[in-house]
């Protein structure tokens, strides 16, 4: 039997890295290619080196795309708003990979799209979630177009990970006084659906494997709802700290994030929104999906075994 042949667009990034990385363990099985600007990056020759052909294209750019996608069966999609730099921009990225993927339906078993819930029509709206709109609005032309057919949408919930990747937004930070505190807009028994986007990859394979059980449908990628006073016992443990939870107003973390991270007002509006929506509505990243990444993939990985792994000396080290 042929290899399949696997894009992944952001392959260098959280979702598209961890993809490939599993992908590429199955030796002979896929054909991976993973799209990346820069072939000369770290990551890309990594990638490189576990097997994967790399591909050079610009989202901005259709030429290039429609070339890195030529004769594929499976194509992941993400895009990335801060590297876009707008949502017009993202959308535009969106619009390109569409168009590129249509070019090649003869082949094509499974588009993959990753998606975020839309906080726009949820019972507490937010307006300003700029990636969430993006992404949800790209979705939209997907569904329009012949691509619909062979799309699975995926849900993911924040990672993990964002404790290290987004200190600021996610991880306890250090007052002047020396101690800890975890500074959210959520209430302390507010459940956050968590997951870890190492176990993305083993999820994309399992669609792989039976691509028309999941056409034209949601995957919820959800791996478990933790509170923050939870986060904090698994977390505390494994540092040797003592933080404590602060619950701030939405107005409030707002501020908090422009006053004392000094984010511009753009992303502090959209990441006070998008956290605020964990408090209101966490079972947005769930209602209206048709299938649950745990009762897909088995032995997620829990918050307690994140906490466990993670390197945390380079943590503090780079605070």
């Amino acid at each position: 039997m042929m290899a399949k042949t696997i894009v992944i667009f952001g392959a260098t990034g959280s979702q598209g890295g961890s993809i490939a990385s599993e992908l590429l363990k199955a030796s002979g099985k896929y054909t991976v290619l993973a799209v990346t600007r820069n072939k000369g990056s770290d990551k890309a020759k990594k990638l490189a080196e576990a097997g994967a052909k790399l591909v050079e294209a610009d989202m901005n750019d259709l030429v290039p795309l429609k070339k890195a996608v030529k004769g594929a069966n499976v194509i992941f999609a993400v895009t990335d708003f801060i590297g876009a730099g707008s949502n017009e921009k993202e959308k535009q990225q969106g619009i390109n990979i569409l168009d590129s993927a249509l070019t090649t339906l003869e082949t094509l078993e499974t588009f993959i799209w990753s998606n975020l819930p839309d906080a726009r029509v949820q019972e507490v709206p937010y307006q300003n979630v700029i990636h969430f709109n993006s992404k949800n609005d790209i979705a939209k032309y997907i569904k329009a177009s012949p691509l619909q057919k062979v799309l699975t949408e995926v849900i993911l919930g924040p990672y993990y990970e964002n404790f290290v990747k987004a200190p600021q937004v996610y991880a306890p930070q250090k007052l002047s006084d020396g101690t800890w505190e975890l500074i959210l807009p959520v209430n302390a028994n507010s459940k956050l659906p968590f997951t870890s986007v190492q176990d993305l990859g083993r999820l994309v394979q399992v669609i792989i494997e039976d691509p028309e059980k999941f056409r034209a449908k949601t995957i919820s990628v959800v791996s478990q709802k933790v509170t923050p006073i939870e986060l904090l016992k698994s977390w505390n443990k494994a540092v040797g700290l003592n933080a404590t939870f602060k619950p701030l107003s939405t107005e409030d973390f707002q501020q908090h994030l422009k006053t004392v991270h000094d984010f511009p007002e753009v992303f502090a509006v959209t990441l006070t929104e998008n956290l605020s929506l964990y408090r209101d509505d966490p079972e947005a990243w769930v209602k209206g999906t048709d299938f649950a990444i745990q009762d897909l993939v088995p032995n997620l990985k829990t918050w307690d075994q994140y906490v466990k792994e993670e390197d945390w000396d380079a943590f503090f080290l780079n605070l």
